[in-house]
């Protein structure tokens, strides 16, 4: 993940539309004690279900919550690692 992580880009985007923190964990069947972990990059495991809430009440896609995909430069080691 790029080092401005989901859990910033999941702050940034309800700050842009004016929405409490409370008022998307509502919206997610989330409690807000769970969205505030997510939003620090503390909670690093999210259900699926979880993800495409947080991206459909805040308009963007999962992938845009995810983030870029960054290949690794050595793909021998990852391979290798693969048992390949």
């Amino acid at each position: 993940m790029s080092n401005f992580g989901m859990g910033r880009r999941i702050r940034s985007r309800r700050e842009e539309l004016g929405m409490s923190l409370r008022e998307l964990a509502r919206r997610c069947d989330l409690v807000p004690s769970h969205l505030s972990k997510i939003e620090r990059n503390v909670s690093h495991e999210i259900k699926t279900d979880t993800l495409r809430k947080l991206a459909y009440h805040l308009s963007v896609t999962t992938d845009w919550l995810v983030g870029p995909y960054e290949e690794s430069l050595d793909k021998e080691s990852d391979l290798a690692a693969a048992g390949v």
